[in-house]
């Protein structure tokens, strides 16, 4: 269903800006994840048929990524302990449907390790934040480095649990990188195409890395669970079990959110209970749909 794609796909983008949160794992919620893969892999070899396929996806990806450099913004700003718990709730809601895939399968020693690993890879991830870059001038230098942080920012995204923005915020250049998207919408409305083309030299370079990222990982996961399905579903569903203990620690980690939590503390609390509690209905309740829309 077309409709239901889209708001799917906007779901994705929205997640794929907010640091602490991945795209890729509400891909996996909302059961279009391999859907995805595919399309990226066959971007170059196929493009005809994967974008007939996933366009209305893609499509709510980008309007999505928009939403959440303005709106997404505004909420986690203006009410972050409610939007950030509810989103939450949103993957806790999903681990069912994955575990669903491996329930009546016995796992192997490889299974068990990568399921480990993913999971201590998604906690120690938010510990590893740099001070962020405000400036740069654009040489030939910066543009290869701007196409591997879109390389290396957009693997991430496609991996369920790891967040790219995270990655880049780690890195020192999330800031910086969501401020010139920001400017460059900004200024493209207001006609002011001095400034526009500015932004440019900095978000297409960012943008081949990501796309580059973006077909070469998708190629690998695809091939991984083509050969080992069972063992990339235990390491998704670790990714999956350990990202809501990211996001939370991102919270309180957060001076501004540790703040409010701190002054408000049980009504925090109990807001953010409520929002889980949401979140997670809204996910099984959209599982059990879609489960009903494909068996149509």
């Amino acid at each position: 269903m077309i409709i239901f794609d889209f708001f799917k796909g906007i779901l994705i983008g929205i997640a794929n800006v907010v640091p602490g949160l991945s795209g890729a794992t509400i891909a996996v919620v909302l059961n279009i994840y391999e859907r995805l893969i595919n399309f990226f892999s066959n971007l170059f070899t196929k493009p005809w048929k994967a974008i007939k396929d996933t366009w209305a996806i893609i499509l709510g990806i980008a309007v999505g990524i928009v939403l959440s450099l303005f709106g997404i913004s505004y909420l986690v700003q203006k009410f972050p302990v409610a939007t950030l718990t509810f989103i939450v709730g949103l993957i806790l809601g999903g681990i069912p449907k994955v575990f669903k895939e491996i329930e009546h399968k016995k796992p192997k020693a490889i299974d068990i390790i990568l399921f480990i690993l993913m999971i201590a890879i998604i906690i120690i991830l938010p510990f590893l934040q740099s001070e962020n870059v405000t400036n740069i001038d654009v040489d030939f230098k910066i543009v290869i480095l701007l196409v591997l942080l879109g390389a290396v920012s957009s693997g991430a995204m496609i991996i369920p649990g790891v967040s790219g923005s995270m990655v880049l915020l780690a890195l020192g250049y999330y800031l910086f990188i969501v401020t010139t998207f920001e400017d460059a919408i900004k200024v493209f409305f207001t006609f002011n195409f001095t400034v526009f083309f500015k932004q440019l030299l900095v978000i297409i370079p960012f943008g081949i890395g990501v796309l580059i990222g973006l077909v070469l990982i998708s190629k690998l996961i695809k091939y991984l669970l083509s050969k080992y399905y069972q063992t990339v579903i235990y390491a998704i569903l670790g990714l999956l079990i350990a990202s809501p203990a990211a996001v939370i620690y991102s919270m309180l980690d957060d001076p501004q959110i540790g703040g409010i939590i701190k002054q408000s503390m049980y009504t925090a609390w109990i807001v953010g209970g409520v929002m889980i509690f949401l979140g997670a209905f809204v996910s099984v309740y959209l599982s059990k749909l879609d489960e009903k829309i494909q068996k149509r």
